[in-house]
């Protein structure tokens, strides 16, 4: 029997828009058994991908509550075997493969996901050494992008084995493709990073447990206010917000 996930059963609506770099492999151990945040590698490159505007520091957060972030926030979890970065430009995960999101000395390996079980969008792409390898992007009703050849996780939902579950009185849009888009994607992150974030496993990493920085886009030459400087010194004894050339109020 088809087996299906989709917003009529999922507890709270998710939504995530995540790259990742990949540096080591040894970031996949690091995710099972809990990540170490560096938060100056992670001001380092939320300072490199977003060079035009000023960065405040917000507080830490988790994956799961950071996966889909305001479009005047980023978050950036900086690990010893790589980097994620949770941003609202990442609601197409080709976007990634612009100049803005492939940094100098880019990681071997990156990997773009995001899914929303509201809208029922999906999608997923994947770089090795630069060279995109697979790029899936899709509403509930079209493909937006599909780029290089299919995995082998793939072929159920191709074969209509996970439909998006509609809500009861709703009918069918007649275009509606044969898979949930958003269940699609989130297949792709347990493929490819061996954690959901539409459902928590036990043998599973969580995202609950995934820390991250959190930082307020503002305009090039904005001056954050004495409670902005205030809110950024708390964290991490102000070394994040020393980084940025934000000295503690009253501190010369």
């Amino acid at each position: 029997m088809a087996q299906s996930v989709g917003p009529a059963t999922a507890p709270v609506p998710v939504a995530a828009r995540t790259a990742w770099y990949v540096t080591s492999p040894d970031l996949f151990a690091e995710l099972r058994t809990g990540p170490q945040l560096d938060r100056t590698v992670s001001a380092a490159v939320a300072a490199r991908l977003f060079p035009n505007n000023t960065l405040v520091p917000l507080a830490d957060s988790t994956l799961a509550r950071a996966s889909a972030p305001e479009p005047d926030h980023i978050y950036v979890g900086a690990f010893a075997g790589g980097t994620v970065v949770t941003s609202t430009e990442l609601s197409n995960p080709l976007v990634l493969g612009t100049e803005n999101w492939q940094p100098p000395g880019s990681a071997p390996l990156v990997m773009a996901f995001a899914l929303d079980t509201v809208s029922g969008t999906g999608g997923f792409a994947r770089w090795e050494s630069a060279e995109l390898v697979r790029g899936f992007n899709a509403s509930p009703t079209a493909i937006i992008d599909d780029e290089g050849l299919p995995y082998p996780f793939e072929c159920p939902f191709w074969g209509g084995e996970h439909p998006r579950i509609l809500a009861p009185g709703v009918a069918p849009d007649p275009f509606t493709l044969p898979f949930d888009a958003a269940l699609f994607a989130d297949r792709a992150v347990i493929e490819w990073l061996g954690f959901s974030y539409l459902g928590e496993d036990a043998n599973r990493p969580k995202p609950s447990s995934i820390p991250v920085c959190g930082f307020a886009l503002r305009p090039a030459g904005y001056q954050p206010t004495a409670a902005e400087l205030r809110q950024a010194a708390n964290y991490s004894g102000g070394r994040v917000a020393r980084w940025f050339g934000f000295a503690k109020p009253n501190e010369p």
